[in-house]
């Protein structure tokens, strides 16, 4: 009996293990400028392996010292 369940263990934790975790996400760029009155525009989207949604935010200044802002956002569905 107890080398029955061990087996069983055993076997339950190589399945959960060998489980690859299947997602569907993108990472998506979203930027608010001055030349697109500080409306959140998107600017890229790319497939992600990351599985959890997440976000990036930055701010930096142009040449004319203009804000921009840019945000990343991990997108799962």
């Amino acid at each position: 009996m107890r080398n029955l369940f061990s087996k069983a263990l055993i076997l339950i934790t190589l399945i959960c293990i060998s489980c690859e975790k299947n997602c569907n996400c993108d990472s998506v760029v979203y930027e608010s400028t001055f030349q697109t009155n500080y409306e959140w525009t998107e600017t890229s989207r790319v497939p992600s392996e990351e599985c959890t949604s997440d976000t990036l935010s930055s701010t930096f200044i142009d040449n004319n010292g203009n804000i921009s802002y840019v945000r990343t956002i991990i997108e799962c569905e």
